[in-house]
């Protein structure tokens, strides 16, 4: 201040700041888009963050995040953002060190989840062949499923009772039951296994609900497979990965075959996105 060493810089599509202009001094930077175009700052004290989007992209938000430079005094650092950034920034974190969980739980087929609303990248850079989207709090189950054993299912299900309205489970159990459904087109079993590998590599402990029903006499192909109460009772546990085992008694489709049908809801307000690599499976 003594010597005057205080500058303003715009920085916007009309104005052109070079970098040693912020060298020395100290300096109020104001700007718009420009500043998110990867701009870093050494010695950022303190930052006023307001830009929001409609459709907010968490690989632009990354972008934006290097704006908060580097070589910083900690016990000086000030950053004013609202609690919508603030979520924002806090999710995408959270999905970065979901990562790096994966990673060091040496996952192969690593997975991705952002809160509803929030997008990797923008929609026309994703292939939608190669790109499954899963859908937190929605209901999924297959229209043609089958069992690699229907007896291997039912031995794993012995001891959780139809009169039971639920039970907490290990993530691990119902990935040991959807590892006996055979996949098909309309019913992703890879996917939803990943998912569950991803929770499990943040909390290995991971708990998930499991709802075990018998003798259900339901048709197949009809849009619809719970029952009204199972479908409500799912619907409340909105955090938990909740997997219903309805076994059908196959005298209205399913083969004729007594199997057993997966329904499959994740926990809410999440997207989930799954690559597949092979074209034939997309």
């Amino acid at each position: 201040m003594e010597n005057k060493s205080i500058k303003i810089l715009v920085m916007n599509g009309k104005t052109d700041v070079e970098s040693p202009e912020y060298a020395t001094g100290c300096n109020f930077i104001i700007g718009g888009n420009t500043l998110g175009r990867g701009v870093t700052f050494p010695g950022l004290q303190t930052i006023y963050y307001t830009r929001t989007s409609k459709k907010p992209q968490a690989d632009t938000m990354w972008q934006h995040s290097r704006m908060f430079g580097y070589d910083r005094d900690p016990g000086m650092m000030k950053i004013f953002i609202d609690e919508q950034l603030y979520k924002l920034f806090a999710d995408i974190n959270a999905t970065n060190n979901a990562i790096i969980a994966q990673v060091e739980q040496g996952i192969d087929n690593i997975k991705i989840y952002y809160p509803v609303g929030l997008n990797p990248t923008r929609k026309n850079v994703l292939d939608n062949k190669r790109v499954n989207i899963l859908s937190g709090g929605t209901n999924y189950y297959p229209f043609y499923p089958d069992n690699d054993s229907i007896e291997d299912i039912s031995k794993l299900l012995e001891t959780f009772h139809d009169d039971e309205p639920y039970y907490q489970v290990n993530l691990r159990l119902i990935k040991k039951i959807l590892s006996h459904i055979i996949a098909s087109p309309d019913f992703k079993i890879d996917a939803f296994l990943s998912i569950i590998d991803t929770l499990l590599s943040e909390q290995p402990a991971g708990q998930g609900i499991l709802i075990v029903r018998r003798e259900r006499n339901v048709a197949q192909g009809t849009g619809a497979l719970l029952s009204p109460n199972d479908w409500k009772l799912g619907g409340t546990f909105l955090n938990k990965v909740v997997l219903t085992m309805y076994q059908v008694t196959g005298t209205k489709g399913w083969g004729g075959k007594a199997l057993w049908v997966p329904n499959i809801k994740l926990p809410h307000d999440t997207m989930y996105y799954d690559v597949c690599e092979d074209n034939t499976e997309a």
